[in-house]
């Protein structure tokens, strides 16, 4: 009997030597949980992956992305929530959306025509202004606004 059950111990530490993960967390009912950051960043504790007994919860990070809002972690298309038990292997998404930026835009008395919002770094799009005041003629606009960082006021120039 005592062969018999070093053999067995011998077996499944060998078996476990050769890198057989799965089967140790499979018998311990360990789970993995990935996590994707999606262009963000992780900070200083951030680990890829975590190991989590099964029906126990996951500790989420909160990751940071310069210009994005965090919109939490996603299971494919499904928000997900830190307090589900997790019951099998997960690969967690981070999913941002872009931080907004105002652009105002002026006529040639200085009146606001429009303030446009947009997605950081994107473009606006310029209202219309007439194209000859007294004998002023419209030439352009005094800044480009084709990729807007941060909130910015243009001018018609004449």
């Amino acid at each position: 009997m005592k062969r018999l059950l070093s053999l067995v111990i011998l077996t499944l530490v060998f078996t476990l030597s050769l890198g057989s993960c799965s089967v140790v967390h499979s018998v311990l009912g360990i789970h993995t949980v990935s996590f994707d950051l999606n262009g963000g960043v992780g900070g200083e504790d951030f680990n890829e992956s975590v190991n989590v007994f099964d029906g126990k919860t996951v500790k989420l990070p909160t990751p940071t992305r310069e210009n994005y809002t965090f919109d939490g972690w996603f299971n494919g298309e499904e928000a997900f929530n830190a307090e589900s038990p997790i019951t099998q292997d997960l690969s967690l998404v981070a999913k941002w959306h872009p931080n907004k930026v105002t652009v105002s835009f002026f006529d040639y008395f200085s009146n606001l025509i429009t303030e446009e919002i947009v997605d950081y770094g994107s473009g606006a799009v310029a209202p219309s202004v007439d194209a000859v005041i007294g004998n002023q003629k419209f030439v352009s606009w005094d800044k480009d606004f084709s990729a807007v960082t941060e909130d910015i006021t243009v001018n018609a120039v004449y």
